[in-house]
């Protein structure tokens, strides 16, 4: 059964059942209290800090390798959980009056404002990230989870060699289109008729966003906003994450092709800075 509550800030969220809770404080405490003398104390020390939010689970305040270790032990899984979800909050408290903080059992999503608009900033998926939990609601269920950060950016650069990605893609459709016409293929997948409405409807889209990326001479006001919003949290987070854009392992094109993907692979866990060109 769904349950309404009020978020950190006022925002009213739907709360799904209970799939992957994150403990309280109290909770972690206690459980940290029943593990002295099986963990060193460095070990006890470190943990204790990231239960009370001292710093970032994702900051390099231990070895990789002590990590991996850790991340075998259900107790570190389930303070991590809590310092990722928690921690951010702590650190954007400061703008609370421009920020909206949502959570339910999947995961916790923040949006920045400025002037009435609203741009995601933060997202942290509990669930595991290559399955659909609504068939594997279990599976994964050691995962930390996957953490995004969001920013817009003004690439004329990135425009340019999305515009040529673009053609490029339109040039296989346009031939792909002629086959399923004369009824040579399902390229699609179904009948040969359905194949070649998919392929005038990504061929559309495509067109569109060619178009508008042509079309564009200067910024508006709201992507102004979106690039200022965006940008101001993202090095916030960056920052108490302990990382830079060098710091990410390599980079990727989202399912559109409109956003850069920075990922960086830890134990158990993503790191994924979004970044929209516009």
């Amino acid at each position: 059964m769904k349950k309404i509550k009020i978020s950190e800030f006022g925002k009213i969220v739907i709360d799904e059942p209970d799939i992957k809770r994150v403990y309280n404080k109290e909770e972690l405490l206690t459980l940290l209290k029943k593990h002295k003398g099986i963990l060193n104390n460095e070990i006890i020390d470190y943990l204790n800090s990231l239960i009370n939010l001292e710093f970032s689970v994702v900051k390099g305040n231990i070895s990789d390798s002590d990590r991996r270790i850790l991340t075998d032990l259900e107790l570190y899984r389930k303070i991590a959980m809590y310092n990722i979800s928690n921690r951010v909050v702590e650190v954007l408290k400061p703008y609370k009056d421009s920020i909206d903080v949502s959570r339910d059992s999947t995961g916790l999503e923040i949006y920045g404002s400025m002037d009435n608009r609203s741009f995601k900033i933060f997202d942290y998926t509990y669930e595991s990230v290559n399955f659909d939990s609504s068939l594997f609601p279990y599976y994964g269920r050691d995962d930390i989870g996957e953490v995004s950060l969001y920013r817009t950016i003004s690439d004329r650069d990135a425009l340019d060699e999305e515009k040529m990605a673009i053609l490029e893609k339109l040039d296989i459709l346009y031939r792909i289109g002629r086959h399923d016409e004369l009824g040579e293929t399902s390229t699609y997948g179904g009948s040969v008729n359905e194949s070649a409405y998919l392929n005038r409807k990504e061929i559309r889209e495509l067109e569109n966003r060619y178009t508008n990326i042509d079309n564009k001479d200067s910024l508006t006001k709201n992507e102004e906003r979106e690039i200022e919003t965006t940008s101001k949290f993202n090095e916030i987070l960056l920052a108490d994450f302990g990382l830079t854009m060098d710091d990410f392992d390599y980079s990727t094109k989202d399912s559109t092709g409109e956003e850069k993907v920075l990922i960086r692979n830890m134990p158990n866990m993503n790191v994924r800075n979004n970044i929209k060109c516009i």
